[in-house]
């Protein structure tokens, strides 16, 4: 499996868990601001995030060096549809709301990195449509703000005057 950007990799650990990962499947969350790309491969969750914007090229590009080796690509996140639309005929394709992602992955993390259920939370992501999540039974919207990952990045490169990438 190809790593669209090395330096921006998080790799998650999971030796103990009893799910069976999929080896053939991708996830795409294409915001306005980062893309974030998620696989499994050797016992990790492999998590590679880049500022690509509206240039899809690197994705295009994961994708097509990858399509022997991959059978479902599941696509969430504002500019999703896009690439969707493109590769449902290459790939088997699913289009994911992303609020439902957040809480899923945070009920899997927590079920197999802490060995507990997630506890009744209020989830704040940060994206260019931060939104908030009060009640993982029924996963409402409550509303946004166009000041997110964009505005941080930035205000992160003011601060400590260096590009973020």
């Amino acid at each position: 499996m190809v790593i669209i950007l090395e330096q921006n990799t998080v790799k998650i650990r999971l030796d103990k868990t009893k799910v069976q990962f999929p080896f053939d499947t991708v996830g795409i969350d294409i915001g306005q601001s980062l893309t974030k790309v998620a696989y499994w491969k050797d016992n990790e969750i492999v998590l590679s995030m880049s500022q690509i914007g509206s240039n899809f090229s690197e994705i295009e590009e994961f994708l097509n060096l990858n399509k022997n080796r991959l059978n479902k690509v599941n696509f969430s996140g504002g500019k999703a549809f896009i690439l969707y639309k493109k590769y449902s005929n290459a790939f088997e394709t699913s289009l994911i709301n992303e609020f439902e992602a957040n809480i899923k992955g945070l009920e899997f993390l927590y079920e197999n990195i802490k060995n507990r259920s997630l506890p009744h939370s209020l989830v704040v992501t940060l994206g260019t449509g931060t939104s908030i999540v009060s009640n993982k039974e029924k996963i409402e919207h409550l509303g946004g703000s166009a000041m997110g990952g964009g505005f941080f990045m930035g205000l992160l490169d003011l601060i400590f005057n260096s590009a973020i990438t």
